[in-house]
């Protein structure tokens, strides 16, 4: 979900085959609904993403656009009024996006699952350039992502640990350069990194999850400096 002028935008997956995108009226009116097809059948009950991301003048929704033979990493723009903009499959990509976050500028940050298997942080121009794409944050999936003031990009998942996997935070610079990681290991067994976003003095806020007994999964929030 994101917040336009007031007013809340939300996407997700319904009838299994279709991006879905609302824009509700700060009353809960039903402003406009967007859907655009996919290329197969969706089982999975607990989808991660789509994405979705609110720039100056659209509405950008990410996925995968999956069919029978290949499964490009898809982005679909929207006006803000809900008519449909562009529609690109990423060249040579192989995989789905979780996240988008809008650059100062006019880009895009994308956090994407490269060929279903790696943590990946790409930088996009226009409908569908890539300016840079990155696996440095060496994970096995990338679930959300943000932008700072200065043009930062910070993004958050999961990877291998010593038991299980280990939250992954990571900070990359505008031009693809990798600032620093952070890998957060409970210590009991798996533990996901779900969420990130950037308060104020650019302080990064993270959300997730943490083993804490064999049987009990804690939600887990931190704050790093920038």
């Amino acid at each position: 979900a994101a917040v336009l002028d007031g007013d809340l935008v939300v996407t997700g997956l319904t009838d299994a085959d279709k991006l879905w995108t609302r824009r509700y009226g700060a009353d809960g009116s039903i402003k406009w609904t967007a859907t655009e097809v996919l290329g197969t059948t969706y089982k999975n009950i607990y989808p991660q993403g789509p994405g979705l991301a609110i720039t100056s003048d659209a509405v950008i929704v990410g996925y995968t656009g999956n069919d029978t033979i290949v499964a490009p990493e898809l982005l679909v723009a929207y006006t803000l009024d809900g008519a449909p903009a562009w529609t690109t499959a990423l060249p040579n990509t192989y995989g789905y996006i979780n996240a988008v976050a809008a650059v100062p500028g006019g880009d895009l940050a994308l956090a994407s699952v490269d060929n279903f298997s790696a943590l990946t942080v790409r930088r996009v121009s226009g409908t569908n350039t890539i300016a840079w794409s990155s696996a440095g944050c060496v994970g096995d999936s990338a679930r959300d992502i943000a932008v700072d003031s200065q043009g930062d990009i910070v993004v958050i998942g999961n990877g291998p640990g010593d038991k299980g996997t280990n939250i992954r935070l990571c900070k990359f610079a505008a031009d693809g350069t990798l600032r620093w990681g952070k890998d957060i290991d409970g210590g009991l067994g798996s533990d996901f990194g779900y969420a990130v976003a950037i308060a104020p003095l650019d302080r990064i806020v993270a959300g997730g999850a943490v083993l804490t007994s064999p049987d009990n999964l804690d939600a887990w929030l931190a704050v790093f400096s920038p």
